[in-house]
């Protein structure tokens, strides 16, 4: 994928790479906030970093970044049903001959939750002395 091509919204999504006769496949989905975008480059960051976590994206992407490609699988508009049509298309892959999904098995991560008591939390993880939060010591206090 190139710096140029943009993905806008959100949804599904699959990262697939082809080895031999063997299809390779990591589904994932984003949500409304951070959206196809935002994903992609987290992705290919790590893929560049030479961090990714599966190692045959890694390595085939090493040799020849152009193989392991981006594909919009559904585009949703509705935050709730994303992990249940997430999973739908985890199983679908999996059920397919020559295809194998790396994440097949991850569980729910938990996603949206949100940290009600931040009394344990560090300065910085509050946002407090954080050159990359976004929001001020007032703001901080005042969602307290």
């Amino acid at each position: 994928m190139s710096k140029r091509e943009t993905v806008k919204g959100f949804g599904i999504y699959a990262w697939i790479v082809e080895v031999g006769d063997i299809t390779y496949y990591y589904i994932g989905s984003t949500n409304q906030k951070n959206g196809f975008a935002k994903r992609v480059s987290n992705h290919l960051s790590r893929l560049r970093k030479g961090t990714y976590c599966y190692k045959v994206f890694q390595d085939a992407f090493n040799n020849d970044p152009t193989t392991v490609m981006f594909e919009p699988l559904e585009i949703c508009f509705d935050d709730e049903v994303l992990s249940k049509r997430e999973q739908w298309y985890v199983n679908h892959f999996n059920s397919i001959d020559n295809c194998i999904v790396v994440n097949k098995n991850k569980p729910n991560r938990g996603r949206h939750n949100k940290v009600n008591d931040t009394s344990r939390m560090c300065a910085a993880q509050k946002g407090i002395n954080n050159p990359n939060a976004h929001t001020d010591i007032k703001t901080i206090i005042k969602i307290k």
